[in-house]
């Protein structure tokens, strides 16, 4: 979930207090360098505009959402993600180490089904391990259950 919530820039290296006795963060570039590119950020945009208007509205007073209806929604799309959602934000390029999509699998089911040694590789650098196998097979699945398949016949 980390990626959803990620800034559009590099690592904080330090704060520095300035005059008026504010702290403004010194930022690194972005790693891959493209600082505006990720479908990630219109999202989030969407999502601020969204509470803006939600806050400026005194919606809350009406109780139009349930107090867990973001985090409901947001264990829904980790754990469950429709195909359109893992195919959009599967392609979302987080960066940890280096700069890895979120789920993205390198090769059909079909492949992985005789590579199953390789399916745990993959799986092994996966950020998003649910959208990866919705991704692969082309539906929202039991997800668990082809890891532990795959980590089964990767010990052996």
């Amino acid at each position: 979930m980390e990626a959803f919530f990620s800034a559009p820039h590099g690592t904080v290296l330090r704060y520095v207090l300035q005059e008026d006795g504010k702290a403004d963060a010194e930022l690194a570039p972005r790693e891959s360098g493209n600082e505006d590119t990720s479908p990630l950020f219109a999202i989030q945009d969407a999502a601020l505009d969204f509470a803006r208007a939600y806050k400026a509205g005194n919606w809350g007073a009406y109780g139009l959402f349930k107090k867990d209806f973001a985090t409901d929604a947001l264990f829904r799309l980790g754990l469950t993600p429709t195909s359109e959602e893992a195919s959009f934000l599967g392609d979302i390029i987080f960066e940890y180490q280096e700069a890895t999509p979120l789920a993205e699998p390198s090769h059909g089911l079909g492949w992985y089904i005789f590579h199953m040694h390789q399916l745990a590789a993959d799986l092994n650098v996966c950020y998003w391990k649910p959208a990866f196998f919705t991704r692969l097979a082309g539906a929202s699945v039991p997800w668990w259950r082809f890891l532990s398949v795959a980590k089964s016949v990767a010990r052996h």
